[in-house]
């Protein structure tokens, strides 16, 4: 009776590890996508001091459009991220 259990066993344990490298994985690409986010959202920000652009109200409503979509996708990946690492 053991030695059935035995490779059951072993095919959950391995199914498990296979799935904790895989969410690993996504919180890493997680974890660069929110890096990457929040540098996008630091050059906006950046734009909005810019003389150009400020003077500008059709450039600024492009930047604030910019910004808030940015600020949208970087909640969504907090969000994601957060539901991972639990």
């Amino acid at each position: 009776a053991d030695t059935a259990a035995g490779p059951r066993d072993y095919e959950a344990e391995k199914q498990l590890k296979r799935e904790e490298r895989g969410r690993q994985r996504k919180i890493e690409q997680l974890e660069q996508a929110i890096e990457a986010a929040e540098g996008e959202i630091a050059a906006l920000e950046a734009d909005l001091l810019n003389p150009d652009v400020y003077n500008d109200y059709v450039a600024v409503q492009k930047v604030n459009t910019d910004l808030e979509s940015k600020k949208a996708e970087l909640d969504r990946l907090y969000a994601d991220w957060e539901r991972l690492s639990s």
